[in-house]
């Protein structure tokens, strides 16, 4: 009997120290980046498990997602989401202007703003589009809007998600 009441004392310490790892996640929040893991930006709403998070994540980190990577060549990611950035800061991590390559995995056409809040110049991207180097592209869409011409590698601020269709001048 004192077996038993002994593992059910450790299997209540063990939901306590979980259940708060396993909760929803918000467009606010993100994942550690300990150890060099990538900072991990989930849709509103979304719930998760950080272990299947993380098998997907290194599977594929953007199926269905759009990615921004702090190198080129899709490495070093800093952010992924399902949704419109106003602000490419999350808390303490910036992923603002250090954009250097970006997947788009969601299935719609994503908008990439050089100043927040979806304001500025803006490229366009279609579905599934995937730049390795975005050095060799400038914000073309907003005529005389600041950033209008500027390399895009560097110089994103938010994003925003169209559907609408696809984009009338894709980068």
């Amino acid at each position: 009997m004192k077996f038993f009441s002994r593992v059910a004392g450790l299997v209540a310490i063990a939901a306590i120290l979980v259940v708060p790892l396993a909760g929803p996640a918000s467009a606010a929040t993100q994942g550690g980046s300990a150890a060099g893991m990538p900072i991990i930006q989930a849709s509103a709403g979304q719930a998760s498990s950080p272990s299947a998070d993380f098998a997907a994540a290194r599977q594929n980190p953007c199926q269905g997602f759009y990615c921004d990577f702090r190198n080129t060549g899709f490495t070093n990611l800093c952010f992924q989401s399902q949704g419109d950035e106003h602000d490419w800061v999350f808390g303490n991590t910036s992923c603002r202007n250090v954009d250097e390559s970006i997947r788009n995995l969601t299935g719609v056409t994503l908008r990439l703003w050089f100043s927040p809040n979806l304001a500025g110049a803006h490229v366009c991207l279609n579905a599934g589009r995937q730049i390795s180097n975005l050095g060799n592209f400038r914000f073309n869409s907003g005529s005389g809007k600041a950033g209008f011409g500027q390399t895009v590698e560097n110089n994103v601020a938010s994003s925003s998600l169209d559907t609408s269709g696809p984009c009338s001048n894709p980068i």
